[in-house]
């Protein structure tokens, strides 16, 4: 590097000065459109530049970033370009640029031990005593003014802190919801409206249903791979562990010294909250999952066995897919659903296995949206083949009985004419006698078919219909025993395809039969007039609960041959 005494011999003797542009602006500084901003900047300083008959070396800039510290990238590349001398001059709107108070003192110094010195486009000091107190007056004022918006900002956090407002990134479950428009009197504006936290229609659910997967001893690892299933988001089990310690749930919010235990609605109950950070701070010291006494089952109840396919296995003979089996790892005892074929090493799956908790509450998570969600369910309505049509040959075969029959009805006009003109009146009571025979055949025939027609006709319904009878699955779910749970889930899930580890197609019946039997599941929903209300017998039992406990699981039985669904 050469020497600064050489470097300002040559500046002196140099007609075109090499000059650098440093242009920087806080995110509190771009909301002010003046000098603050980087575009202005650089159109400011490339004009001074031009009016000293300098050459532009290069411009260096740090958006967004405080002038009350050095560690700035472009500050660094210039201040390193300017140690090996590739420039005379850096050019500047205003001291607040390069720093602010002592990090303006500490910059011009080490410029100054490179050799360059500094120059203002928008700002001048005369050389003498009054222009170096003018100058220190106003490093020392620049110095200041970040102090005084930290203060400032304090006292605003305060108070939206206060009122509940957001002030930060929002966590997830939760969605941000503008308030009323202000007014501001000064510049007779409509003042950008605060926001608030309010939980998010789809997401809240999934962060209700992480908590209550904590509480009920499901790992982290389960939590995760639950969550990547229903959000297809990547997540990961500090990820987990940072959601689940979150008070923001629980409706507090925090920032700096402030607190507002009331901010906004919340999204999980503080007695789940509390029993979760229990888990959470000390890890229960409990036996693996599915460790039982010497000779006993593992009672573990695997609710979608053979309903669990994998569409990537090929073996030797060209067959694609299989189905998932159970098991379960090791000393931690977590269950799983494993690639058969892959299990058996007869194929490397892609997948390979999935945890057996994070994808049963999966599959619950995503019966729950499709009652929830009308685009939803009228999508799992209209891909659904339960809706069933009579067969083809049904069809004809009772449109050739109602040609017969009306074919006979001539004959027996006819008959009957030749009655009243007195032709052959024995006879011909003899074949009307025959002919009447016939009919009664004929409409005992199309009676039984209009019967087996009907009988094999399931009407499609509507999606309220049927969003109306999933609404209380996870209420119910929370009361049964291991074999209902197995009996539900089975009478609602038809087919679990495994794309990925973090995404499965989920095939679902929108009417679930038990035994042959509709099931249905709604809070305080009434059989319709060709509905019979029926309690389980050999299905589930009909769940009685205290009576502030409003939801009913509900079978019923067709007590007619077409199968109908009640109205609301």
């Amino acid at each position: 590097m050469p020497s600064t005494a050489a470097r300002r011999k040559k500046q002196s003797r140099t007609a075109n000065l090499r000059y650098a542009i440093y242009a920087r602006c806080s995110t509190d500084d771009q909301t002010h459109q003046d000098f603050s901003t980087i575009d202005n900047q650089r159109e400011k300083n490339r004009t001074y530049v031009m009016s000293k008959g300098g050459i532009v070396f290069e411009e260096y800039i740090d958006e967004g970033l405080t002038g009350t510290n050095l560690n700035r990238r472009g500050w660094k590349r210039l201040l390193d370009d300017a140690q090996e001398g590739k420039f005379d001059v850096v050019v500047i709107t205003l001291m607040s640029r390069l720093g602010r108070g002592n990090a303006y003192t500490l910059a011009e110094f080490m410029l100054m031990e490179a050799g360059v010195r500094i120059e203002f486009s928008e700002e001048s000091f005369a050389d003498d005593e009054g222009g170096y107190i003018q100058k220190q007056v106003t490093n020392m004022l620049n110095g200041l003014y970040p102090l005084q918006v930290a203060k400032n900002t304090k006292v605003k956090m305060s108070g939206m802190v206060g009122k509940g407002y957001v002030t930060g990134n929002i966590p997830f479950g939760y969605m941000k919801e503008s308030t009323e428009k202000e007014f501001d009197s000064k510049s007779g504006k409509d003042k950008r409206p605060p926001q608030i936290m309010v939980p998010h229609s789809d997401h809240a659910p999934l962060v209700r249903q992480a908590f209550l997967m904590a509480r009920d001893s499901c790992t982290r690892a389960a939590i995760e791979q639950y969550l990547q299933l229903t959000t297809g988001q990547r997540w990961t089990t500090t990820r987990v562990k940072t959601l689940l310690m979150n008070e923001a749930y629980i409706g507090i919010q925090n920032f700096g010294a402030w607190r507002n235990e009331e901010a906004h609605e919340p999204i999980v109950e503080r007695e789940l909250f509390d029993a979760v950070q229990e888990i959470v701070a000390v890890p229960p010291t409990r036996p693996p999952r599915g460790t039982t006494k010497a000779g006993e089952e593992d009672p573990y109840r695997y609710y979608l066995r053979g309903r669990v396919h994998c569409p990537h296995c090929e073996t030797d003979q060209g067959e694609k897919g299989c189905v998932y089996t159970q098991a379960s790892a090791g000393k931690s005892g977590t269950h799983y659903y494993v690639c058969l074929r892959d299990n058996k090493g007869e194929t490397k799956c892609p997948v390979g296995r999935l945890n057996a908790d994070a994808l049963h509450f999966t599959v619950l998570s995503l019966i729950e949206r499709a009652a929830h969600h009308h685009t939803v369910m009228s999508r799992l309505i209209s891909e659904s083949d339960s809706w069933q049509t009579p067969a083809e040959d049904m069809k004809r075969l009772r449109g050739q009985l109602g040609k017969q029959l009306q074919s006979v009805g001539s004959k027996k006009e006819n008959l009957l004419r030749a009655l009243e003109d007195g032709r052959g009146a024995t006879s011909v009571l003899s074949r009307l006698d025959a002919i009447e025979k016939e009919e009664a055949e004929l409409r005992e025939k199309i009676t039984t078919a209009d019967q087996d027609i009907e009988a094999s006709t399931l009407v499609r319904p509507t999606a309220d219909v049927v969003m109306a009878s999933w609404g209380s699955v996870l209420e119910v779910w929370c009361d049964l025993d291991e074999d209902e749970k197995t009996e539900l889930v089975s009478s609602l899930v038809e087919k679990v395809v495994v794309i990925a580890k973090d995404r499965v197609i989920l095939q679902l019946s929108p009417i679930a039969e038990l035994h042959g039997q509709l099931l249905a599941i709604n809070s305080l929903m009434g059989a319709g007039a060709r509905l019979e209300l029926a309690t389980f017998g050999l299905c589930l039992p009909l769940w009685l609960s205290p009576p502030d406990y409003q939801a009913r699981l509900l079978v019923w039985t067709v007590s007619s041959p077409s199968a109908t669904f009640p109205s609301r």
